[in-house]
């Protein structure tokens, strides 16, 4: 009996090594698993079939989305207006702004894979030009693949890549390109008797990097330039689509990439989580264009430690490249790479975009800016009196060579008026825009004036009324008498407080209003035919029905009539009152 239960205990001690073996060679088996994995939910966490794909050690992936802008022309390019929409103090930051966006890619330069998978993306949009952009923001694995080893790759690895200067960043997508060209050199485009080039990976331009992150070409035209955020088409809140602080929510550390939903493009983490670098340096936003002076470079996008006025696609910040300790660094600062190509560099580019260029059509456009015709009907629609006096020469030319010559002087003044009555155009609507916002600022500052002045007057009732009620009240209580002229004090205090408002509100209209005029004297050095027929352009941008675009079509009945009067010359009739809501009266 002892014996069978000691051969009984022999067999339970040995079932239990037994099966704690087996568990250790799971967990050591899971373990080897994880180490071996591809470490497919660090880079790309919800794999599409739309999505294009380029290698990287370690058997990592970069994972692109395709983006289209919808110009079969090499020499055309979008028109954008690129930033926030507001009135606050830093508009010069992240105003919007006019830019022109283009690329010099094709879908028949993709690799047969990206080709693919970029024409099921686009659909018919595939035929114009194209760039790739990263789905997610670059990983601590990705970066330690390629700068470190695959050894180094560890927990933490599915983290956006922090804690990195604008100059590592560039440095990485060099040694990333040095990798592909040495192992993957046929997955990256071509291009046609170009045996040099191949596509490249760099920074993205900060309108790109926007353009995409609004929705690009996945979203209706007109959101591009109405919408601050972009369309939700997934659903959900705009809280749902990025980490920033919101509400309760307040963290303190970026997640991992991939886990909030996507924009209509299909790129996650384009709001919050971390800032991204651009390649741009950084300008500042004067009158619907970037002024001049070139800065430190721009960051997009915003953090998980901003709010999400700071996370809108048209926010923008400037990093200086180097402090005073070092180049710039930041724990909620990280990148996205974009794949993109050289311009005319290589091949027969140059002779292709010659001929594009030479291939103009002939403008019959007014010449607009500088009257440049002996005429200077600029509105006439007719050939400028320098051209009319080519096509005479050329007419009357019996030199072959010379009539040669000539017709290519015609051709050029001809696409130059094209160029000066394209920007002109341009501008008088940046113009108008302008006008437009600086007069919605106007009368959004002098409601909050307006709603102070009556908040004082509501105050200084109550407080008639508190010190009419004490002076009745001899035989009330002392307690009473000094809590009722306690509230006196705090009703002064806080009429004080109003008070110092209003002359804040007053010192801003005042300012908003002298640029306002300033504009005013700008748009009426251009042409009266030119402002007109912008002025109706703009007026369809804000067409729409809803209470912002209504708001927007007063402010043009006021601007347009201030414009008459400077046409007219009659600029002393334009007052500050005429654009401001006036102060309501006192009611009696």
């Amino acid at each position: 009996m002892c014996e069978l239960r000691r051969v009984r205990l022999t067999i339970q001690a040995l079932s239990l090594s037994i099966i704690t073996v087996a568990v250790c060679l799971i967990l050591l088996g899971s373990s080897r698993l994880k180490a071996a994995d591809p470490l497919e939910a660090y880079h790309n966490p919800k794999p599409e079939p739309l999505d294009l794909v380029l290698p990287m050690p370690c058997g990592l992936t970069m994972v692109f989305r395709a983006v289209s802008i919808p110009l079969p022309e090499r020499l055309s390019d979008l028109d954008l207006r690129l930033g926030a929409d507001g009135q606050d103090p830093e508009g010069f930051i992240d105003r919007r702004h006019r830019v022109h966006l283009a690329s010099s890619i094709r879908a028949a330069n993709l690799s047969e894979s990206h080709r693919q998978a970029a024409i099921k993306a686009l659909g018919a949009k595939a035929d114009g030009q194209i760039y790739l952009i990263g789905k997610y923001e670059i990983t601590v694995g990705q970066w330690k693949a390629v700068t470190e080893g695959c050894s180094a790759i560890g927990p933490g690895s599915e983290l956006p890549k922090t804690t990195i200067s604008w100059f590592d960043a560039v440095s990485f997508s060099h040694s990333y390109m040095d990798w592909l060209l040495k192992n993957h050199r046929a997955i990256l485009p071509s291009f046609e008797n170009d045996q040099k080039n191949v596509g490249i990976l760099r920074l993205p331009t900060e309108a790109e990097w926007e353009y995409a992150a609004r929705g690009g070409q996945a979203v209706d035209p007109k959101s591009l330039e109405t919408q601050s955020f972009f369309p939700l088409l997934f659903g959900g809140a705009a809280a749902d689509y990025g980490l920033w602080v919101e509400g309760t929510r307040s963290p303190t550390a970026p997640g991992p990439i991939g886990q909030f939903k996507p924009n209509p493009l299909g790129l996650l983490d384009m709001a919050g989580n971390v800032s991204e670098m651009t390649m741009d340096t950084f300008q500042m936003t004067v009158g619907g264009r970037l002024h001049g002076s070139h800065g430190g470079f721009v960051v997009k996008g915003g953090s998980f430690r901003d709010s999400f006025a700071k996370v809108l696609p048209g926010r923008r910040k400037e990093v200086s490249f180097f402090g005073r300790f070092g180049s710039s660094r930041s724990d909620d600062m990280g990148l996205r790479l974009v794949l993109s190509a050289v311009n005319v560099t290589g091949g027969d580019r140059i002779e292709r975009l010659t001929a594009e260029f030479l291939g103009m059509p002939p403008v019959a456009e007014p010449e607009i800016g500088p009257d440049l015709s002996e005429e200077g009907d600029s509105g006439s629609g007719k050939e400028s009196g320098s051209a009319v006096i080519l096509n005479e020469l050329i007419a009357k030319s019996e030199d072959p060579a010379r009539k040669t010559l000539m017709v290519s002087l015609l051709n050029d003044l001809k696409r130059f008026n094209k160029l000066v009555a394209t920007e002109t155009a341009a501008d008088v609507q940046n113009q108008w825009r302008s006008l437009l916002y600086v007069a919605y600022g106007i009368r959004d500052t002098s409601m909050r004036r307006n709603l102070a002045v009556n908040n004082i007057r509501r105050l200084q009732a109550d407080k008639r009324k508190l010190e009419t009620d004490l002076n009745s009240r001899s035989r009330s209580s002392s307690a009473d008498r000094d809590k009722a002229a306690d509230t006196i004090d705090k009703i002064n205090d806080r009429i004080e407080v109003l008070r110092g408002d209003i002359a804040d509100y007053e010192v801003s209209l005042k300012n908003q209003f002298n640029y306002y005029k300033v504009i005013l004297q700008d748009i009426v050095a251009y042409p009266s035919s030119v402002v007109v027929a912008q002025s109706s352009e703009v007026l369809k941008e804000i067409s729409g029905d809803d209470s912002h675009s209504q708001s927007m079509a007063r402010c043009y009945d006021l601007v347009a009539r201030d414009v008459k009067l400077m046409f007219g010359g009659h600029p002393a009739q334009i007052k500050l009152e005429n654009v401001a809501l006036p102060i309501p009266e006192a009611k009696s």
